[in-house]
């Protein structure tokens, strides 16, 4: 017991020294505070006495500037005055300062002589209206100006007397007799006997000119020279040159009348503008219509379609429950991420049109890898779908989670034409695609690409992405500079086009008839090397610039291909077809010739590894797998996707894909556009290209023909099929969807040496991909093409 004593009393000493130790800093601290209060008080009364002051500053100033301004007010008002007096000692003749009743004598008299001419301006205004609304009935909206039915004397008028009123035109006292505006004298304006004569005028100068109007009969016939024909807007019927001494009997009055009737003849050339945009016929005889496309053709003119052709932009959209959205999801992506051991830090969120994109900055010591691996469970926390992850975001230090908009926002085809982005574009090749999720404005210039591959699923916006491209080339290129080759194998996506002046041919439908398209496009790209060699130049654009210093050469426009399904093809004729398709993709560009290739079945036996190394520039829309993707993009991605226009813009340069929302443009608005190209301008196909496709068409079969009857002699061009474990280790390979020689001596218990040549046979039958070094080969065959394959073998 008395150990535990000494023990507590020594821990008692311990501690109370310390303790007293703070006790008497702590002593020491409130007494420097107390010694410093004064101090501390002074200051605060001295900041307390310069607000005060600054503020009575602010004060005087304020009153200063308002007294300024009321002198200001003062002295106006007094000028006022002044010329008030002035002007009322002119009206009475008073030489001193007049009196308060002297001016309001004046006031009245400048509001009695006032209200005649009032009187006058609105009779003047009426007769305009009536005037307009006669020529308006008379010819049908036109606006031709009418030519008097009798000769009108055009004698200048005589000065000033009551007794016959003077006329002038308001802007310009010299044109007397012109235009039926009396001038109204200075003296007038106090004098009533002088206003009440000006009334008279006015009415008089009414009466004469609805007189004039109703002895209007007939148009005035008007000259047409041969050097304006490209001025004319319509239609004008063949009609007799006017006499020039008629010319000059046209009296003053008629030219007042033409004068009066320019705003409706200008309204009526609107009018007749909006006509030729819908292709409307003008003329008033059967002899004398003519189309004005006709018309155009004959002054070879091309007019580019007008952004009136397309829809308004309408938007909705409320700024109030997207930011709510966006400050809802972002502190549910950092709770998810963090439940799982993850840090983020929320940085910003980039909204585009139908995605937002959450930047998130990973806390020291967080591998990417294990944020990417959470994707599905960001979605199930956010309860949504096609959530996708770029990590890291170029050029930034987050990791960006995309994240589908609860409302989707349309991109129009229109508000992306009408941008100074697409406007300023210098290339004839330059496309909208859409809008990033940044809300840039995504444009692509084929002439640099130089070819693009476009593949997507059925209703994931490939068609629109297609013709996105190609009206936006006929929004800003004629046909002397750009020209089309359509392949259509389905005859559904550019039979519309069909009769526009910037195609070669009519749309290729006949897949036998493609393969030859594509040989013509081969052959003339050579002939333009072989051009361009003769003329020591390098490309498309220097060769053009040297045609146009040269008469003996002729400017060759671009030519884009587009092939809307190349599964079709493919499958009709894949050995000429790609063939062709990879010698254009590799020496077209410096021709000025490029391809746009669709396809909604991008496996890797119709986009081969040829096709996809030489065609750089891609699209990827939704397709339906992570191999389809891969096949596309070189990487994962496209399968998360939204659709209708969600897509993965990845040209040649690019390091990593652009995300973008595609632009909209509705299938009434395409008609329209291409209906006005084709009333603008007379279509006329090569018939050459025509008869060189037939013959290269032709070529095509004779040769599938003879490979055919080759292939009935060896029913498989020559391989080797005599090992009957071939079709068991292809329905193997195509089951497992790889093929490896391991993989069939396990599964078919053979040898190293046998299962090398049935991998080697499978490969020339084209089952199989190509060596991959350490990696299984990929399945080029599908269940169902061996299937037929096997009944066409049998039969």
């Amino acid at each position: 017991m008395i150990a535990a004593d000494k023990s507590l009393a020594d821990l008692f000493n311990i501690f109370r020294k310390p303790a007293e130790k703070i006790k008497e800093h702590h002593d020491r601290a409130v007494e420097d505070r107390e010694i410093l209060r004064p101090e501390l008080e002074r200051l605060e009364e001295e900041r307390r006495q310069q607000r005060m002051q600054e503020r009575e500053r602010r004060n005087a100033e304020r009153e200063q500037k308002r007294a300024e301004r009321a002198e200001r007010e003062q002295s106006m008002e007094s000028r006022r005055r002044s010329k008030f007096d002035s002007i009322a000692s002119v009206t009475t003749g008073a030489q001193q300062e007049v009196t308060d009743a002297d001016k309001k004598e004046a006031a009245r008299k400048e509001k009695e002589t006032r209200d005649p001419v009032k009187e006058q301006k609105k009779e003047s205004v009426e007769f305009q209206k009536d005037l307009s609304e006669y020529l308006n009935v008379k010819y049908d909206g036109r606006g031709l100006n009418p030519k008097p039915a009798f000769p009108v004397d055009d004698t200048p008028a005589e000065p000033y007397s009551p007794d016959a009123p003077k006329y002038a035109d308001e802007s310009d006292d010299e044109s007397a007799g012109k235009h039926l505006n009396p001038v109204i004298k200075h003296e007038s304006l106090f004098d009533p006997a002088l206003a009440a004569a000006n009334a008279e005028a006015a009415a008089a100068a009414a009466a004469q000119t609805d007189n004039i109007a109703e002895a209007v009969k007939e148009p005035i016939k008007l000259e047409v020279r041969n050097d304006d024909e490209d001025d004319v807007p319509f239609d004008i019927p063949q009609q007799d040159k006017p006499v020039q001494e008629e010319k000059k009997q046209e009296s003053d009055i008629v030219e007042a009348i033409k004068d009066f009737t320019r705003e409706q003849a200008e309204r009526a050339a609107a009018a007749e503008d909006n006509a030729r945009v819908l292709g409307t016929v003008i003329g008033e005889d059967d002899d004398g219509q003519r189309r004005v496309s006709e018309i155009i053709s004959e002054n070879e003119q091309y007019t580019l379609p007008p952004l009136e052709l397309l829809n308004d932009v309408v938007h909705e959209r409320s700024d109030a429950d997207i930011n709510a959205e966006i400050e809802h999801n972002a502190v549910t992506l950092v709770n998810a991420l963090k439940s799982f051991g993850v840090e983020t830090k929320f940085l910003e969120a980039a909204r585009g049109p139908s995605v937002t994109r959450y930047e998130l900055q990973p806390a020291p010591g967080v591998k990417i890898s294990k944020i990417t691996g959470l994707v599905d469970d960001i979605a199930l926390n956010l309860a949504t779908a096609g959530v996708r992850i770029e990590a890291p975001i170029p050029n930034k230090a987050a990791v960006g989670i995309e994240v589908p908009n609860k409302t989707v926002e349309s991109v129009p085809f229109r508000e992306m034409v009408d941008t100074k982005e697409f406007r300023e574009t210098k290339s004839k090749l330059g496309a909208v695609l859409g809008k990033s999720i940044s809300g840039d404005i995504v444009i692509a210039d084929i002439a640099k690409m130089p070819h693009i591959l476009i593949a997507g699923t059925t209703g994931s916006g490939k068609s629109v992405c297609v013709n996105s491209i190609i009206m936006s080339i006929l929004f800003r290129s004629t046909p002397d500079e750009v020209r089309f080759l359509m392949i259509d194998p389905k005859a559904v996506e550019f039979m519309i086009y069909n009769g526009i002046p910037h195609l070669l041919i009519p749309v290729v439908t006949d897949p036998k008839k493609a393969s030859g398209a594509l040989a013509w496009a081969v052959t003339e790209m050579l002939n333009r090397y072989k051009l361009f060699s003769d003329n020591n130049v390098r490309d498309l654009t220097g060769y053009n610039k040297l045609a146009k210093t040269r008469e003996d050469l002729t400017v060759m426009p671009q030519i884009v291909i587009f092939i809307d399904e190349l599964a079709d093809l493919m499958m009709a004729s894949p050995g000429e077809v790609e063939d062709s398709i990879c010698r254009l993709a590799q020496m077209a560009r410096a021709a000025g010739m490029h391809l746009v290739i669709a396809t909604q079945r991008p496996s890797v036996n119709v986009v081969t590894g040829v096709i996809k190394a030489n065609i750089p520039s891609r699209i990827a829309l939704k397709v339906a797998s992570q191999v389809d993707s891969r096949t596309i993009i070189d990487g994962a991605g496209a399968e998360k996707l939204l659709g209708k226009g969600d897509m993965l813009y990845a040209p040649v340069g690019m390091v990593k894909p652009l995300r973008v929302q595609g632009c909209w443009i509705s299938d009434k608005e395409v008609e329209r556009v291409v209906e006005f190209i084709k009333n603008s301008f007379i279509l006329d196909y090569d018939q050459s290209v025509i008869d060189e496709i037939d013959r290269q068409a032709e070529l095509a079969a004779q040769k599938a023909e003879k490979g055919g009857k080759n292939r009935d002699n060896d029913d498989d061009g020559g391989v080797d099929v005599s090992d009957d474990k071939l079709d068991e280790a292809i329905e193997a390979v195509i089951e497992a969807g790889q093929a490896s020689t391991s993989y069939l001596q396990r599964r078919l218990k053979l040898g190293y040496g046998r299962a090398a040549r049935l991998i080697d046979t499978m490969e020339q039958l084209g089952v199989v991909g190509g060596f991959e070094g350490g990696k299984p080969r990929q399945v080029i065959m599908t269940k169902q093409e061996w299937y037929e394959r096997k009944m066409n073998k049998s039969e």
